[in-house]
C-alpha cells in the first residue's frame, strides 16, 4: 500500500473524524476497554466539526493534525500533538483505518510528528494509552515508549467514577527519523 503523510487541512475534518472514530471504536470496543456510551462521549468531545476546526490548524507549538493519505487521496490515518513548555512533546492521538494496521502508517505519522517536536525543542515524548489496550501497547513499545505511570482516566467525556485507567508512556526524543 502506498501512502504519504502531510499536514491536515480543514477540508480533511470529515475524514479525520471518520478515521479517529473508527480507530477508537476498533481498539477500545473490541477489547472491552470502555463502555460504548463513554467511548461515544469521548469521540463526541474530540472528533466533532467544531473541535476539529480548532485543532487541525498548526500554530506555534500546537502542531495540529497530520494525516496519512493513500494514492486516491483518502485519509487512512491521523495524528495530532503539541510541545509543552517543559520540553515534553505530546502525542495526543494516533488512529489508523483498522483494516490497514501494520502497514507502517502509524510509524510514519509518529515519525513526522516527532521530527517536528524535536525542531520545536522537545526532548521527550508522552502518550496516554488506555490500560489494557493490547493493540496500541506493542506498537508504542516498538518505537521506544515505556510505561511510567498508571492513572485514572477522567475528563473529556469520561466521568470521574468510570473506574477506567490509562498508562502514561514516555520516550526520549533525540534523533530525528530523517537523520538515520
Amino acid at each position: 500500500m502506498n501512502y504519504r503523510v502531510r499536514r491536515a487541512t480543514l477540508d480533511d475534518a470529515p475524514a479525520i473524524e471518520a478515521v479517529c472514530r473508527a480507530g477508537s471504536q476498533f481498539s477500545e470496543l473490541s477489547q472491552n476497554l470502555a463502555p460504548k456510551e463513554i467511548l461515544d462521549a469521548v469521540n463526541d468531545y474530540w472528533y466533532n466539526p467544531d473541535q476539529l476546526a480548532q485543532d487541525i490548524p498548526h500554530s506555534g507549538k500546537w502542531q495540529g493534525y497530520y494525516v496519512a493519505v493513500d494514492d486516491d487521496g483518502e485519509v487512512v490515518g491521523a495524528t495530532c500533538g503539541c510541545v509543552n513548555d517543559d520540553g515534553t512533546g505530546q502525542l495526543l492521538c494516533l488512529f489508523i483505518n483498522p483494516t490497514l494496521l501494520r502497514h507502517g502508517i502509524g510509524s510514519a505519522l509518529v515519525n513526522t510528528l516527532s521530527d517536528e517536536q524535536i525542531e520545536l525543542g522537545a526532548i521527550r515524548q508522552l502518550v496516554y494509552v488506555a490500560k489494557g489496550n493490547l493493540i496500541a501497547l506493542p506498537f508504542y513499545k516498538s518505537v521506544g515508549f515505556q510505561i511510567v505511570e498508571e492513572k485514572p482516566r477522567v475528563g473529556y467525556g469520561v466521568p470521574e467514577d468510570a473506574g477506567l485507567f490509562e498508562w502514561a508512556m514516555t520516550r526520549p526524543l533525540t534523533i530525528k527519523s530523517t537523520d538515520f
